[in-house]
């Protein structure tokens, strides 16, 4: 389920669902979620920052798997006189909360998008 709204320059979004694992031995449900926030800064550039939520095994005696991160970057498009048919992105993506997930430290990120009419 999911729910965006555009505020000027501001393009805002949330989404939050379930996570079903379906196993011969393991059954459960977790829940998966998170939020975006894009600013256009100029026709060429914008800034975004993006949180996702990850949490299962509500029930296991351990405790709660948690694994939240925040990404954040730049979008820069190139062709905006184009209708924005091509996209860069570049960022970086950091752990928040981590329960029973070790060693990930974060990453860095680079795509391109092409959008066909």
């Amino acid at each position: 389920l999911a729910f965006g709204k555009q505020v000027g320059k501001l393009d805002l979004q949330a989404q939050v669902g379930p996570d079903v694992t379906l196993g011969t031995e393991v059954v459960g449900v977790g829940v998966v979620g998170g939020a975006a926030a894009t600013y256009l800064a100029s026709e060429t550039v914008a800034l975004f920052l993006e949180t996702a939520v990850t949490a299962k095994n509500f029930a296991w005696e351990g405790g709660v798997f948690q694994f939240d991160t925040a990404t954040f970057g730049m979008k820069f498009f190139p062709t905006a006189k184009d209708r924005r048919r091509d996209e860069i992105n570049a960022g970086a993506t950091v752990p928040v909360v981590s329960r029973y997930w070790q060693f990930h430290y974060g990453s860095l990120s680079m795509q391109y998008n092409h959008y066909f009419q």
